[in-house]
């Protein structure tokens, strides 16, 4: 599961990255902001909230299974 979240973030970094890129050329394009320009950045947003609170709940219950092992 670590291993599966570890490539899912990598994924999310890629996915960032490419919207950043298509943002910009959307916006060299058109020469103007528009909706459809902001879709990726959003889209790269929101998948990244998510995948920050899986992070760190999976760290959260880490520590909580290490904590009950050592008491």
């Amino acid at each position: 599961m670590k291993r599966f979240l570890f490539y899912l973030e990598i994924l999310w970094i890629a996915a960032i990255l490419a919207s950043v890129i298509v943002f910009a050329w959307n916006f060299y394009q058109q020469g103007s902001f528009n909706v459809s320009v902001y879709t990726p950045l959003i889209t790269g947003g929101l998948s990244g909230i998510v995948l920050w609170n899986i992070r760190r709940q999976r760290k959260f219950y880490d520590t909580l299974a290490s904590n009950k092992k050592t008491s």
